[in-house]
């Protein structure tokens, strides 16, 4: 389980790396971190990363810490849609054949006073977040 586990993590750094050669590195690794989290845990819920992050972690680092990193990681003025993850989107949809794609548009209600409108691209059975607005 742990050798497929880094050899996964090696993955998707190495499709970070290609993707985003310009960014600087620890930005690019905090990136990696987030994704794994979400991608790991199931849930942009920074609890839920966070507890998935401790548990998976053989260090005895409580699920607190993992949680102020993944605000950090959030906090990071370099990490824009236009540096991070449009890269990315660029180099997953370049490698697919021309198909059709179905785009996914969603107004969500975070709370009474908050709505979010995202369009994102179904891919492989998930959504990938390509514009949002509040």
């Amino acid at each position: 389980m742990a050798t497929s586990r880094r050899s996964f993590i090696r993955a998707v750094d190495s499709l970070f790396r290609q993707s985003m050669s310009d960014m600087p590195q620890r930005t690019r690794q905090r990136v990696v971190v987030l994704t794994l989290s979400i991608l790991c845990s199931g849930s942009l819920t920074l609890r839920r990363m966070a507890s998935t992050q401790a548990y998976l972690t053989l260090q005895t680092t409580c699920a607190a810490r993992h949680k102020r990193r993944l605000r950090r990681v959030l906090n990071d003025p370099l990490l824009i849609w236009e540096r991070s993850a449009a890269p990315v989107v660029r180099r997953l949809l370049s490698r697919r054949r021309a198909r059709r794609r179905v785009m996914i548009i969603d107004e969500t209600a975070q709370a009474e006073h908050l709505r979010v409108l995202t369009a994102a691209l179904w891919q492989r059975g998930r959504a990938i977040p390509l514009a949002w607005v509040c």
